[in-house]
Order: C-alpha cells, then structure tokens, then sequence
C-alpha cells in the first residue's frame, strides 16, 4: 500500500474539553459537545444524539480553555463562528439514535480568545 500525502490544510492537535454550541439565531438552544481535535482551521467534536447539528449549520461555538504554564497563565475563553461541515454517526453511517455523533465544524473565522 502506497503512503499518500496528507490532504488536509491544517495540523490537528487531539485535545478534549467541551464545547457550548449554539445555532446562530435567536432563541436556539444551547447545544453541549466534546473536543476529539482542533487546529486552526477548525474542529471535530462529539455530540449527544439528542442534539441538533445538520450539514451546512452556522454554530457560535465556545471553549474553555485551562491555564498552561507559559502560554496562557490564566486560562481563557476561544468563541467564534463556524459551519458544520461533516456529520458521521457512530455506527458505520447507521443512524443509530443511542451512540453519539462525530461533527465535523470549520471556522468561518479565526476564533477570538478572551482572557
């Protein structure tokens, strides 16, 4: 088997903390997810089943980043814009209600940290 160049734009970092999701308009509900990576040009994340992500959704999304030596002494909070761009379920595809889903989300900006 050939190794075959990566494809994608951005580096992925594995890092798991939540993520609060909302639809951008007024009166969504407030949607809760878990970081599987990020990189600069986005992020994947876990979702509840429950919880309303489809293709092509414009989501401000909100991370709380933990303080690190050196980098960020106080810790902060990453917000922005982005658009889901994937959607998998957990179960080869299947649409199996009880398993959590896998959602692909693309910055339509660079996030903003507040410290």
């Amino acid at each position: 088997m050939k190794n075959l160049p990566e494809r994608r734009k951005h580096r992925r970092l594995p890092v798991k903390m939540g993520v609060i999701c909302r639809l951008d308009t007024t009166g969504s509900p407030v949607l809760k997810a878990s970081t599987v990576n990020i990189s600069s040009g986005g992020l994947l994340m876990h979702v509840n089943p429950s919880q309303s992500l489809e293709y092509g959704s414009i989501i401000n999304f909100e991370l709380h980043v933990p303080p690190s030596d050196g980098s960020l002494d106080f810790g902060g909070r990453l917000s922005g814009l982005g658009r889901v761009v994937r959607v998998e379920h957990a179960v080869d595809g299947e649409q199996d209600i009880s398993a959590a889903r896998t959602v692909a989300l693309q910055f339509c900006q660079s996030p903003h940290l507040n410290t």
